[in-house]
């Protein structure tokens, strides 16, 4: 299952998702970039806060700047929290049973094979 939410500040997600007892976070070499956009970007490796942050407040590694200024208020989106769930089925047959190859199945769509 995909649950869709809007980052709405910055500065309060690079703290949300880096605190220790966030269950998003576990560990730096649990956050990656990913993907063409990050590629392109000059984004890889483990996700750092400060660039993090950065990259949410529409600032870009190659100096660009994605901010949209009306008037004097900034309309910049932040981003968007996309959380990838098991079904409660593959929850349970995961973790209370120890079937590996369903939690596996899992995450390949994430991560590759």
């Amino acid at each position: 299952m995909l649950s869709v939410s809007t980052v709405k500040s910055a500065s309060k997600a690079s703290v949300y998702y880096f605190e220790e007892d966030n269950y998003y976070f576990q560990g730096e070499q649990s956050t990656a970039w990913y993907g063409a956009g990050a590629e392109s970007l000059g984004l890889e490796g483990p996700v750092k806060q400060e660039m993090f942050k950065q990259v949410l407040e529409g600032k870009l590694p190659d100096g660009s700047d994605l901010t949209h200024m009306v008037g004097n208020e900034n309309k910049h989106r932040p981003g968007y929290d996309l959380t990838f769930s098991a079904p409660k089925s593959a929850s349970i047959l995961a973790l209370v049973y120890g079937d590996k190859t369903v939690l596996d199945a899992h995450k390949w769509p994430l991560n590759g094979p």
